[in-house]
């Protein structure tokens, strides 16, 4: 299957986001750390997902791959990787209006050149962010969810590169979210 094929499949399911990954079962490897204090984006061990797009042609696809083709930003890097498609538990995730993220918000810090979030502040209270294109979080690329608690994560899909470019084969396992600890099931 194409990227397209596999992105339009996983839209029709009810996932939102996947994420090119270099093995999707590891990308479930989180150690307890500190996402930063104050940072433009949270740091350390963060699972990244951009929003699946459905374009007026039809195409399907993730939006991190059409911005890396559109700004020629290291694509060879990504373009054998595997995907991995991730529901999540919406109540556990904050997005971009949260008013402790606008510009006077208790988790935002202002300097003189520019605004730095308080990511221990929203990792107090969440598992992660979902962010859409916005002037508070302009240094995003895209569409964007944020995972630094996997508890978050009720369904996963995930798909294999098979050795040719952006073309993929699903794997047999799916990961659930069984008494707040991924598993997987096959």
């Amino acid at each position: 299957m194409n990227l397209n094929e596999v992105c339009r499949e996983m839209k029709t399911l009810g996932f939102e986001y996947g994420s090119l990954v270099k093995n999707p079962k590891r990308s479930f490897v989180f150690i307890p750390h500190a996402i930063g204090m104050a940072s433009l984006k949270p740091l350390g061990n963060v699972l990244w997902f951009s929003r699946i797009s459905v374009t007026e042609t039809v195409e399907t696809t993730l939006e991190w791959k059409k911005w890396i083709e559109m700004e020629d930003f290291d694509v060879n890097h990504y373009e054998y990787r595997s995907l991995l498609f991730a529901k999540v538990d919406p109540g556990m995730i904050t997005n971009e209006t949260h008013p402790a993220l606008q510009t006077d918000g208790e988790w935002r810090h202002e300097d003189e050149w520019i605004s730095m979030i308080n990511w221990e502040g929203v990792a107090s209270q969440y598992a992660g962010i979902s962010v859409c294109q916005s002037r508070l979080f302009s240094t995003w690329d895209v569409d964007t969810l944020a995972v630094w608690d996997p508890n978050c994560i009720t369904e996963t899909r995930a798909f294999y590169n098979t050795g040719v470019k952006w073309t993929y084969k699903p794997d047999t396992c799916h990961l659930t979210n069984q008494h707040s600890s991924p598993h997987h099931s096959c």
